[in-house]
C-alpha cells in the first residue's frame, strides 16, 4: 500500500525521467544534424569514419524516440493494469453485501455476477501486468542500444576528426 507523500514522489521520478528522455532524444538528433553537414565529399577512410558515426548517432536518435514510447506504453498497460485491480476489489468487496450498483451506468449485479466480473477483471490486470513486463525489457533494450550507439557514434566522430583533420 502507497501513501500520498510516496505517490507524489513517484510521480516527480517519473516526469524526471520522460523529461530527460526527451532531452537525450533533443541532443541525439542535433547530434545527428551536425555530423550530417560535416559529412565530407569524396571517398576514403575520413568519409567511411564520418558516414559510420552518423549512422550510429541517427540509431541512436531512432533508440531514444522508440525508448520513449515503450515508456508511454509502460505506463499506459499500468494504469489500465490497477483500473482493473481496483474494480476487481471493489466487486470483490460488493459480493459480500448482496445487490451490486454500478454508480456510473446504473447496472445493478446479483453477488454471483459480481463475482464473475471481479474474477474477469483480475484476469484482465494479470493480462495488462504482462504487457506492462513486456514493455518495460523493450524500453530497457532501446535505453541500452541508444547509450551504446551515441557513445560509439560520438567516439568514431572525434577519432576521425583527430586522426583526419
Amino acid at each position: 500500500m502507497s501513501t500520498k507523500r510516496s505517490e507524489e514522489a513517484y510521480a516527480r521520478w517519473i516526469d524526471a525521467t520522460l523529461k530527460f528522455d526527451y532531452f537525450i532524444a533533443g541532443v541525439t538528433l542535433a547530434a545527428t544534424g551536425y555530423i550530417a553537414t560535416t559529412l565530407s565529399d569524396g571517398i576514403g577512410t575520413g568519409r567511411w569514419f564520418n558516414f559510420t558515426s552518423a549512422l550510429l548517432v541517427s540509431f541512436s536518435s531512432f533508440s531514444a524516440l522508440k525508448r520513449i514510447e515503450a515508456a508511454l506504453v509502460v505506463m499506459m498497460a499500468g494504469g489500465r493494469k490497477l483500473a482493473e485491480y481496483e474494480a476487481k476489489g471493489a466487486l470483490t468487496q460488493a459480493t459480500a453485501s448482496g445487490t451490486v450498483l454500478n454508480v456510473e451506468t446504473g447496472e445493478t449485479f446479483d453477488p454471483m455476477r459480481a463475482a464473475v466480473l471481479a474474477i474477469s477483471a483480475g484476469r484482465k490486470a494479470e493480462a495488462h501486468a504482462a504487457d506492462e513486463r513486456k514493455w518495460a525489457d523493450k524500453a530497457r533494450g532501446w535505453y541500452h542500444r541508444r547509450n551504446a550507439s551515441l557513445i560509439l557514434g560520438l567516439l568514431i566522430y572525434m577519432g576521425s576528426r583527430a586522426l583526419l583533420g
